[in-house]
């Protein structure tokens, strides 16, 4: 693995966990995640790992980041 790859899978996994302290406060019934913000938020993200997939040369090394987006 070269690493730029390795740089890529480490800034999908952090901005993953990112949204962990929210998923919990969401469980924790402390926060109320607004639905049309979520459904904009999803488009966009599979909007971008669609155009990433089409694009992109190296899409291991690409994909990360607009994948956790889109999750």
């Amino acid at each position: 693995m070269d690493n730029a790859s390795y740089i890529a899978q480490v800034a999908g996994l952090i901005s993953f966990v990112g949204f962990i302290p929210y998923i919990i406060g969401i469980l924790k019934k402390r926060v109320r995640p607004s639905l049309s913000t979520w459904i904009i938020w999803s488009v966009i993200g599979t909007i971008l790992c669609v155009s990433y997939f089409e694009t992109s040369p190296n899409i291991e090394t690409s994909i990360w980041v607009p994948l956790s987006y889109a999750i």
